[in-house]
């Protein structure tokens, strides 16, 4: 069964093909003072009962990028909860990868500690109705090292990897998209800001780590300043070329209004998304393993999608909430009883 045979990501190996992807979930991970101790435990138990790869919840790589009840990282209180998450989630047999993003211009900036105003390419209006302040070369270049140094934390205490959280609405996906960046300089290049990223993050954790991406197969914008399937597909095969990148993950939409479509309900049918996974693979030329995603509940969808070519690995977020977590006992009996792969808890809000 080719669900649970080990795929390689860089120069790290995953003991499946299973994956769960960031969600919102224990945000209270990254508060100073907070042990931590639930997120960890969360984390754990979907380790335990199989899952190969974990994709940890978004974490902010800077103190302009803020929400109610989100919090910037400190990185000495992090330290120790990284190594304990990593610990534990190791001894079953996973890897871990946190998912680093920046909101840029979106939301409002009345969760800021210092209210500055919210940081963006250009001077966008949010959809809250707050019009952002257009970064100065200074304030970009904090911002690709901030992502660097969040990287870093992670990686140097025991995390196996980082993913760039390239989609739904923010600063990366601005950055490439029409919409979101009308800037005239250098950084008015497409991907100037996202290769500019990318080798930063690289440099900072060494070829050993586990470097992804993820961005949206379809930004739901053709014709509204969005790039559309095919516009995406050419940012995917360019951040690709840059030769860093050790697999690449998407959704779908620009955030906000999009998430009811982007996220699979019993309104959509199951593996909806998966013809524009095969688009992405196509795009780079199969180079670097890419996830599907998008209401894969079953063991027999992901083995379908694995044997078609669709995907190399499957996001299965929620599968455990459908079929009682007996997605790996389905599978050949790769989960033994106990704890199932993907349980969701209480405070587990959106993932794809």
């Amino acid at each position: 069964m080719k669900l649970l045979q080990p795929i390689r990501l860089g120069r790290v190996e995953v003991k499946n093909r299973v994956v769960q992807t960031a969600h919102s979930a224990f945000v209270d991970f990254w508060q100073k003072g907070n042990d931590g101790a639930r997120y960890i435990a969360y984390v754990e138990r979907r380790a335990r009962g199989g899952c190969g790869l974990l994709i940890l919840t978004a974490m902010h790589v800077h103190a302009s990028s803020q929400k109610e009840m989100h919090f910037v990282y400190d990185a000495a209180d992090m330290a120790p909860k990284y190594r304990e998450l990593s610990d534990r989630a190791h001894a079953h047999g996973a890897r871990l990868v946190q998912q680093l993003f920046h909101y840029g211009a979106t939301g409002k900036s009345e969760a800021r500690d210092d209210m500055h105003p919210l940081w963006g390419m250009s001077a966008l209006t949010s959809s809250q109705g707050e019009t952002a302040h257009a970064m100065s070369e200074e304030e970009i270049e904090e911002i690709i090292e901030s992502f660097a140094a969040a990287a870093r934390i992670a990686c140097e205490n025991g995390v196996d990897g980082v993913e760039l959280h390239g989609t739904h609405g923010y600063l990366i996906q601005q950055s490439f998209s029409p919409w979101g960046n009308q800037r005239t300089d250098r950084w008015g290049e497409p991907l100037a800001f996202l290769t500019a990223v990318i080798h930063r993050v690289r440099a900072a954790i060494g070829p050993d780590k586990i470097l992804g991406l993820r961005i949206s197969a379809d930004d739901f914008l053709s014709g509204a300043g969005g790039l559309g399937p095919d516009g995406l597909r050419d940012v995917a095969a360019g951040a690709v070329a840059t030769g860093h990148l050790d697999y690449l993950n998407h959704s779908e939409g620009a955030g906000g209004a999009h998430y009811v479509r982007a996220i699979g309900s019993y309104r959509y049918k199951m593996g909806e998304w998966l013809p524009y996974t095969r688009g992405l693979k196509e795009a780079i030329s199969g180079a670097i393993p890419v996830i599907g995603v998008g209401k894969i509940p079953t063991h027999d969808l992901a083995e379908q999608a694995l044997k078609a070519g669709d995907c190399d690995l499957v996001g299965m977020t929620r599968a455990g909430c459908r079929t009682g977590g007996a997605i790996l006992a389905g599978a050949g009996g790769g989960w033994r009883g106990g704890d199932p792969p993907c349980i969701l808890g209480r405070g587990a809000a959106r993932g794809a």
